[in-house]
């Protein structure tokens, strides 16, 4: 018996088994710990035909779990997979019970009613020529590739590699036009108007649906929070209402922003109540122990398998797999049930698998993009179009709420906030307002300017021209948009790759991509796609190196550079400069002297940029310790709050085509005490002056002599010495704030 790891590498050396091994994903679903896909049985077929592999016969084997997390993944993965043991495998439309080779498949499916009608429509609707996609329309694509599932043409193989099994399997499993997410790219969000209050109203004016919603207000409140009532209320609510009611009240959501805003929210937790969403202890549950509970229960595994299998996520497009409408009745039938209570993934005492495993049952659960993806299926059939004619603003950022499925924060509480995308190229006409009570008039529209259309809620931006903008995916953050105003106010957008939102695993714990942590003398840090960004580089001491000055530390992405350079040519030296411009800004905003911005250091992903007062230049290497104080009070607030800017992610940093790179940043101002009134020494008076003047004058053997007292008078038969100390000012011998930085220049007499 083999290794598992060793087995796998001789199967993908393999063309037979390769295909199977390749297939296995796609039939099965992305997630390891759930049988997260709508093609149950085929990927019980999968499983079963790698195993018999000679490889993998009887089994193959892996060292301890602690020893060889890798190996013992994969062996669950083929050997255990969750899809081997659900109760509940779907009602699958050309049922199979095993995969079959490519040719046999299409002799099959044109037997069967409609079958190769779905085959011919998506070579149609997923167009490729010459290896390259040529689709026209990305949704019509993900339809047909999702219908395409059902056939027994998806999750075919070709074990003796016939030419033609082989041109088929390519056209169903190689189609580039699937292969690039980029292009299947969510739909246009309807305009996110508030629908809570208006859920809410609509329900309360119903006969039937009031009387199923009078419970949940009764047991639901928050002040007195009955759970058990409050779950069985809402549970009954969605058994017996009216499809459209529950369906306005499940996916209702709210704008965070605008007239109705209040109302909305007031609304929407009075629907979707926090009461029913509480941990059942005294902090939230692991995620997988939530799921592991609810298997336990008859009626709780029923609803999570059916809610898996609906919402499955595609291996490929990362959109629904399945459909949208199936999925939105899954989430129904968890809406009440310990599957909606908080749980979280943070600071878990386990094992680094069970670690693993908890973040993909908090994916599934609470940041399933499927229930996105049927969210605003469901909002953008029902929104009438908007208006011809529209507002047109500069640089709207109206976030709204979802009262569906919130993101889970690091601390393992759920924050529904979302920003909202933009999308398509299209200008309206422009339209200018001016007035005709002055004698200027005034125009909403800059000179020259390129209109980003926004359906989101009937408002459009604008993007100066030579200027640029990123625009963001609501579904997911880590998605976006790079649209650019060019020459004679043309705008062109393109559509970046996603950042991969990859766990960071040290010794002792497991974070989530944008999960934050500490490391001691790097800073704060954030766990971002796989490796962690922090504010200092662990190659060198600033402390020690840089000394004296104001310094800011920033950390940032080099993905993110790569990305934006292919489009925009910036690095994050231009990101350097814009970040100085913005500096500038903030100090006029404060009324505050401006101060130079130049980099001192780069290292990796670390800069070090040091601010520096213009009229202390020349003086650099002596200044003294009220000119540091004087620039450290100067130069500080507007570094300050452009650094909050990019640690906050406000949205001048994240819209922005070069200051995006930056992910965390840090001011630190290194400035020598001040000294006490007490510790200054006075100088010479003048009167002492003359008097050591006079008598060097009047005695001709005088002279200089060393003395260790700093002012002392020495009585002797035959002399008087007198010495005096002037302090000189040099901070240039040193850096240390606790040692002395003056010289002595002493005088004395000695007379007879």
């Amino acid at each position: 018996m083999l290794n598992c790891l060793l087995a796998r590498q001789l199967c993908a050396d393999a063309p037979a088994c390769r295909s199977i091994l390749e297939l296995i994903p796609r039939v099965c679903g992305p997630e390891n710990v759930a049988c997260s896909t709508v093609t149950v049985n085929k990927c019980v077929a999968a499983l079963r035909t790698l195993q018999v592999f000679p490889d993998f016969q009887p089994t193959c084997l892996c060292r301890e779990p602690h020893l060889d997390r890798e190996c013992n993944t994969f062996r669950e993965f083929i050997f255990d997979h969750p899809c081997n043991f659900v109760v509940r495998k779907g009602s699958p439309q050309y049922p199979i019970t095993a995969l079959p080779t490519c040719d046999y498949a299409q002799r099959t499916c044109g037997q069967l009613p409609g079958c190769i009608q779905l085959y011919e429509t998506f070579q149609e609707k997923c167009k490729v020529q010459q290896d390259q996609c040529r689709m026209e329309d990305g949704d019509a694509c993900l339809k047909a590739w999702t219908e395409l599932k059902t056939s027994p043409m998806f999750g075919c193989f070709c074990p003796n590699q016939k030419r033609k099994c082989l041109r088929i399997f390519d056209i169903v499993h190689h189609n580039p036009c699937v292969g690039q997410s980029s292009s299947l790219t969510p739909s246009k969000l309807p305009i996110p108007y508030s629908t809570c209050q208006s859920a809410l109203k609509g329900c309360e004016a119903d006969p039937a649906c009031h009387r199923l919603l009078n419970p949940i207000l009764n047991n639901c409140d928050n002040d007195q929070c009955n759970q058990k009532a409050c779950m069985d209320s809402l549970q009954t609510f969605y058994r017996n209402v009216e499809t459209k009611w529950a369906m306005e009240v499940a996916f209702c959501l709210c704008r965070k922003r605008g007239p109705t805003a209040n109302e909305c929210l007031t609304a929407q937790e009075k629907l979707h109540p926090a009461c029913a969403r509480k941990p059942t202890g005294p902090k939230p549950i692991p995620c997988n122990e939530l799921a592991f509970d609810c298997k336990e229960d008859k009626s709780c595994r029923h609803r999570l398998e059916y809610y898996e299998q609906a919402c499955a996520v595609d291996s490929d497009t990362k959109r629904c797999a399945g459909s949208c409408v199936e999925c939105r009745r899954a989430v129904l039938g968890i809406l009440g049930t310990k599957l909606r209570h908080i749980c979280t993934c943070v600071n878990i005492a386990s094992e680094p698998r069970d670690t693993y495993a908890c973040l993909d049952w908090q994916k599934i659960l609470w940041f399933n993009p499927c229930v996105h993806d049927s969210q605003t299926d469901l909002h953008r059939k029902s929104t009438p179009k908007p208006p011809a004619i529209i507002e047109v603003t500069t640089g709207f950022t109206t976030p709204y709420t979802t009262s569906f499925i919130p993101v889970m924060q690091g601390n393992g509480n759920p924050d529904p906030v979302r920003q909202p995308t933009h999308t398509s190229p299209t200008a309206p006409p422009r339209r200018i307002t001016t007035t005709t009570t002055t004698a200027i008039p005034t125009t909403t529209l800059p000179p020259k300017y390129c209109v980003k259309e926004a359906v989101d809620y009937g408002k459009s931006d604008l993007i100066v021209e030579g200027g640029g903008k990123r625009y963001y995916t609501v579904d997911d953050q880590a998605c976006s948009e790079l649209c650019q105003c060019h020459k004679e106010e043309k705008l062109v957008c393109n559509v970046l790759n996603c950042v991969e939102a990859r766990h960071c695993e040290t010794t002792v714990a497991v974070y989530d991509h944008n999960a934050p942590t500490f490391k001691a003398g790097q800073g704060n840090c954030i766990c971002y796609s796989g490796s962690f960004i922090c504010v200092r580089s662990p190659d060198f001491n600033p402390d020690e190196e840089l000394g004296y000055g104001i310094h800011l530390y920033l950390g940032f992405s080099s993905a993110e550079e790569a990305l934006l350079n292919d489009y925009t040519h910036l690095t994050v030296d231009d990101a350097v400069k814009r970040l100085q411009k913005l500096v500038r800004e903030r100090e006029d905003k404060l009324n505050a002297t401006s101060c130079n911005v130049e980099t001192v250091r780069h290292v990796g992903e670390n800069l070090i940029l040091q601010a520096t007062l213009p009229e202390f230049d020349e003086l650099r290497d002596n200044m003294t310790a009220s000119m540091y104080n004087e620039e450290k009070e100067k130069c500080v607030p507007a570094l300050e709050e452009v650094s909050d800017l990019i640690n906050d992610q406000a949205v001048d940093i994240r819209s922005d085509i070069s200051l995006s790179m930056f992910i965390l940043a840090e001011v630190r101002a290194t400035v020598p005490d001040l000294p006490s009134s007490s510790t200054i020494p006075n100088p010479p008076s003048l009167l002492l002056l003359l008097l050591v003047t006079f008598c060097t004058m009047l005695l001709s053997d005088g002279g200089f002599k060393s003395s260790s007292s700093s002012t002392s008078t020495r009585r002797s038969t035959s002399n008087i010495t007198i010495t005096t100390t002037i302090p000189i000012t040099n901070s240039s011998s040193s850096n240390n704030s606790n040692s002395s930085n003056s010289n002595t220049l002493k005088y004395w007499v000695v007379a007879s």
